[in-house]
């Protein structure tokens, strides 16, 4: 179930004590750097091992054999008014569906970053890859709400049949785009793998055998060697390692970066000023990504003037709030009009969960 293993809980206390953290970069057995997401958001069909699925749902049902199901209560409700679990959730008009693909305005930002690690890596098709199910990745998008990416951490060239294909970047090859992820995933990379094995002089399949076992009989051993397809070859590591590394230092230069851009006072006269500011992000990311604002796990930016409350006279309010803002230089504008003295100071300050805070000192002039 989730986070039932130890690692998966501490990662995920982790995460959850540190709210500041503004981006995700996970190393896995799914892909949505190298393979670019649809044009709808989804990530790239996946691009199993057939050998391995097939290995799988031989023997998927053993582990059912000799359970008993739990009783089903009587009726639609069980004993605390919840619909019975066999009929389905109930969506009823106006309810929010679980989001599967990135929001528009996120996904700009995805396609850039993600032909930045191209370009940085040299990797542009992977061996294989798996469609997450629980994966850190899509938790850390969907539910955290802050830019997630995940990569095998290696490829493979592509094949001469595979360039030929669409243009949409999809797990090892280019193959034509699917809506999302109930889609069937494609027929697997076995071949593409195998070939790119033997080009490169890797030993990494063994060849079937027939075996005859104690208690099962005659059966065959072979396939792909362990590891062998997870794990780039040895001469690559050192390379791999640089690349990898620059595009992580990469990935910190984007972080959404708020600071307090203008201030400006003008006195009117018997104690009354005007305060004007500008807040800016020029961080390359918003404050918080569309998925952030719609989850409601990222906080709002707060700016706040340091002002007693009986001193506003008209304006924006003491301590406001703004959902996100977008990167680039773009700025929020706030106006106050308070009660002062003259020559007396005050204080103004921007705080952002995931971009940072600043403070400005505004003498009353």
């Amino acid at each position: 179930h989730m986070v039932s293993e130890l690692e998966s809980r501490a990662l995920m206390d982790f995460v959850l004590s540190h709210r500041n953290i503004a981006m995700t970069l996970n190393f896995g057995e799914s892909d949505n750097l190298a393979s670019a997401l649809t044009s709808s958001g989804a990530l790239a069909p996946s691009a199993p091992i057939s050998l391995w699925e097939w290995a799988d749902e031989s023997f998927s049902a053993a582990d059912t054999i000799g359970t008993i199901p739990a009783p089903r209560p009587r009726g639609r409700f069980g004993s605390r008014g919840q619909a019975d679990e066999a009929q389905g959730p109930r969506v009823r008009p106006g309810d929010r569906v679980p989001s599967t693909t990135v929001i528009g305005s996120d996904l700009e930002y995805y396609k850039a970053i993600g032909e930045r690690y191209r370009e940085l890596t040299g990797v542009e098709h992977v061996a294989s890859t798996r469609a997450p199910e629980g994966a850190f990745f899509d938790y850390a998008y969907f539910q955290y709400g802050v830019p997630s990416f995940s990569t095998t951490g290696w490829g493979v060239p592509a094949s001469a049949d595979e360039d030929e294909g669409d243009t949409e970047r999809s797990g090892a090859g280019s193959r034509p785009e699917r809506g999302g992820r109930d889609e069937a995933p494609d027929d697997g990379a076995d071949l593409s793998v195998l070939q790119w094995m033997d080009a490169e002089g890797i030993d990494g399949f063994i060849d079937w055998v027939e075996f005859q076992h104690p208690t099962l009989g005659a059966v065959e051993l072979g396939g792909f060697r362990p590891y062998a397809v997870n794990n780039p070859p040895a001469s690559q590591l050192a390379a791999l390692g640089e690349s990898h590394a620059e595009f992580a230092v990469y990935l910190t230069s984007l972080f959404a970066r708020v600071s307090i851009a203008s201030t400006e006072v003008t006195n009117h006269g018997g104690g009354v000023f005007e305060i004007k500011a500008e807040i800016e992000n020029a961080g390359y990311l918003p404050t918080a990504t569309a998925q952030g604002v719609v989850s409601r796990s990222v906080k709002p930016t707060m700016v706040q003037l340091d002002v007693p409350p009986e001193d506003f006279l008209t304006g924006a309010a003491k301590t406001s709030f703004f959902q996100a803002l977008d990167g680039s230089g773009t700025r929020q504008r706030y106006v106050w009009v308070i009660r002062g003295r003259e020559g007396a100071s005050v204080e103004l300050k921007v705080m952002s969960q995931k971009g940072g805070s600043d403070t400005a000192t505004i003498m009353l002039r």
